[in-house]
């Protein structure tokens, strides 16, 4: 997923093994991947901290699975505490649009946060088909006794 201000890229998040839901997020793998607007307004949007004066990155974040660590450096300035997959994506939202839409949600539905909308397909059971099928072989059968 990537945000963009405008079609600047903000930050990107990629996710392998996944779960979201109500409670704490869960993944195998996951990262923030900075984009192209911090550096242009001096600041790292994944570690959550400023450039400093002189405008030069001088720290470093580091993304894992259960969390992310920053290491202040230079005159860089934390803002606040830095993405991890716990902050951005647990306690979701689940909502009903109707006509099997479904939208997870961490924020305000359409207004903020991060908006997921998926579309769930409700399989037609076996049990429909092999009852249809055996209809058919009826009919067939009771056509050849007539017969």
């Amino acid at each position: 997923m990537t945000t963009k201000v405008g079609a600047t890229p903000l930050m990107s998040h990629t996710m392998t093994g996944g779960v979201l839901s109500s409670g704490a997020a869960a993944a195998t793998d996951w990262k923030c991947i900075e984009g192209a607007f911090g550096g242009i307004v001096g600041a790292h949007i994944c570690g959550n901290y400023n450039f400093g004066s002189n405008f030069t990155n001088e720290s470093t974040y580091t993304p894992t699975a259960t969390g992310a660590t920053v290491t202040i450096g230079g005159d860089d300035m934390s803002l606040g505490a830095p993405q991890t997959l716990a902050n951005a994506y647990s306690n979701l939202t689940l909502s009903n649009l109707g006509g099997g839409n479904w939208m997870l949600s961490n924020g305000v539905v359409g207004v903020g946060g991060y908006d997921f909308n998926f579309n769930v397909v409700v399989p037609v059971p076996a049990a429909v088909w092999l009852f249809g099928s055996a209809l058919g072989l009826m009919g067939v059968a009771r056509r050849r006794t007539a017969a």
